[in-house]
């Protein structure tokens, strides 16, 4: 989903050396957000400075974050998109360039299969592919590489292509120069999309958006139980947050695979191999330039998850990173933009700053804050009143909503044990997803650009 910035594929040593360091950034996280408040806490007490004011700046957050969250759930779950029926009986029938992002070392087992998808189980739009271009980097030759160059030799349409280093923004804006179609649409190598996609959405570019993203869901959700958790968060990702921000405010973000883009509109801009969620970056600056971008959860392909909480520690922290890294060098600029309405700009905001930099930082003000007054009173009941109570509950009852209509509006029938099982996990979930926030934070501020490979 993001930029390939340093591809690790380290010996042992180097590997148990990773694993201390990111324990040492957890210590680290828990020292500046939870100890060191804590400590600032118990010295205003001693100088009598109240602090539970502080308390309820902090259930605000989470109360906020819920009422957001319940009302993406039931706008996603009860609105579906429609065309005007002129639209959807125009004769269009556009070339399309599809771009297969990979890197061959981790995925030269699987890269032949996708291959093969694109040419040979696209259906009726088979024909309308004028281009498969496989964009990756290797650090050395590989056999693979030859079993590529033959297969182009029977399959005319298919370009192997070796971008030469520099990460996949890089590769990307190099293949990018090669497409011929009128629609260029990206995905990476684990990606193995339904037949029916390109006869959808093309209705969209052509009536006035320059990017759509589709919807994505977990191929390996029975491998073990991690997968089939994080194939019920993709459904609550795709089937309502993404979908809710195309429905509340006309606005989306390319999610780094299963793009779609206007040929002529991709070719004006580059991705920023600087970025380390280059593909939420370009999102954003081709909105800020007036650009649209939607999002449409019935254009399917499957993907991939991690299979290891090591593996899935990597990737996030990788986006939380970059995220923050967007939001530092795009938020101001979302306000000054005259091309967004004030309900996007309202919601980028929330995208960003609250979502990447608030909520983190808040949200885990509360374990400080209990803490201290553990050690002033000896309790750990800070106290209730009817406020309280309320953005309690609501914080309690927003991830069982966003979960039901995640499974009333799922793409691919998972079994109802996941939904459950996934609302208690979520309680744990939610915890890790902020640590790995600020962990992302933390190297966001130390300009850390490593990317570690997640194994295929």
């Amino acid at each position: 989903m993001t930029a390939e910035k340093t591809v690790v594929a380290q010996p042992k040593q180097s590997q148990l050396w990773l694993r201390l360091q990111e324990q040492l950034k957890i210590t680290e996280a828990f020292l500046i957000f939870i100890f060191f408040p804590m400590l600032v806490y118990i010295l205003m007490w001693t100088f009598g400075i109240p602090f539970r004011f502080v308390y309820y700046l902090c259930v605000t957050i989470y109360g906020f974050t819920a009422v957001v969250t319940i009302i993406e759930a039931f706008l996603a779950v009860r609105r579906k998109y429609a065309l005007r029926r002129a639209m959807q009986e125009t004769p269009i029938h556009p070339t399309y360039t599809i771009i297969i992002s990979a890197f061959l070392p981790n995925e030269q087992n699987i890269i032949l299969g996708v291959v093969r998808h694109f040419l040979e189980r696209m259906g009726e739009y088979e024909g309308q592919i004028i281009q498969v271009i496989l964009c990756y980097d290797t650090p050395h030759d590989l056999p693979v590489e030859e079993e590529l160059r033959q297969f182009a030799v029977t399959h005319p349409k298919f370009m192997p292509y070796r971008a030469g280093g520099g990460g996949k923004a890089a590769s990307l804006n190099k293949a990018i120069k090669f497409a011929r179609g009128a629609i260029t649409v990206l995905f990476d190598a684990d990606h193995l999309p339904e037949k029916e996609v390109l006869g959808k959405v093309w209705r969209w570019l052509y009536s006035g958006y320059d990017v759509v993203q589709g919807r994505n869901i977990i191929r390996n959700y029975d491998e073990n139980f991690l997968t089939s958790m994080i194939a019920v968060e993709f459904e609550t990702v795709y089937a309502i947050c993404h979908t809710a921000k195309s429905l509340l405010c006309d606005t989306a973000v390319f999610g780094g695979s299963n793009g779609y883009f206007l040929t002529s509109s991709l070719k004006k801009y580059s991705f920023d191999p600087d970025q380390m969620t280059e593909d939420i970056e370009l999102s954003l600056r081709i909105q800020l330039d007036g650009g649209k971008i939607l999002h449409d959860r019935s254009v399917l392909t499957s993907e991939l998850a991690p299979t290891t909480w090591k593996h899935l520690w990597l990737q996030r922290k990788r986006w939380a990173n970059g995220w923050v890294q967007v939001t530092l060098a795009h938020q101001w600029r979302v306000w000054q933009c005259k091309h967004l309405t004030l309900q996007q700009k309202l919601y980028w905001t929330y995208l960003l700053l609250w979502a990447q930099i608030i909520y983190p930082i808040g949200g885990f003000q509360v374990y400080a804050l209990i803490l201290a007054w553990w050690a002033v009173t000896g309790r750990f009941d800070i106290g209730f009143d009817w406020y309280i109570i309320a953005t309690l509950i609501l914080t309690m009852i927003s991830g069982p909503i966003q979960i039901y209509c995640a499974y009333a509006r799922q793409a691919k029938k998972l079994p109802v044990s996941y939904f459950i099982k996934y609302a208690f996990f979520n309680v744990f979930y939610a915890f890790f997803k902020m640590l790995v926030g600020l962990v992302g934070m933390r190297d966001c501020i130390a300009k850390e650009r490593r990317w570690v490979v997640t194994s295929r």
